[in-house]
């Protein structure tokens, strides 16, 4: 829950930033702020994953297969895209 100090017409908006999704407890603390820069701990549930990351050059990702399988194979079908 959020309580904030005073109204915010824009909150939702700041809210719906990547940025602000909620993490798992437990990834966080056993990882400590490598769960987000190591590929081996960095959390996703996007179509992409990422494989390399080198602070202030560069992030690399590629396709998920597991999510391109499960989630977008079945709209490709359902909608003929």
């Amino acid at each position: 829950m959020v309580k904030l100090s005073s109204p915010c017409t824009f909150f939702d908006q700041i809210a719906a930033f990547v940025s602000t999704a909620p993490v798992q407890k437990k990834t966080v603390e056993e990882n400590g702020d490598a769960w987000a820069t190591k590929p081996e701990t960095y959390v996703s549930s996007g179509p992409y994953r990422m494989t390399e990351y080198v602070d202030g050059d560069r992030i690399v990702y590629e396709k998920n297969c597991i999510i391109m399988i499960r989630i977008i194979s079945p709209l490709i079908r359902l909608f003929g895209i």
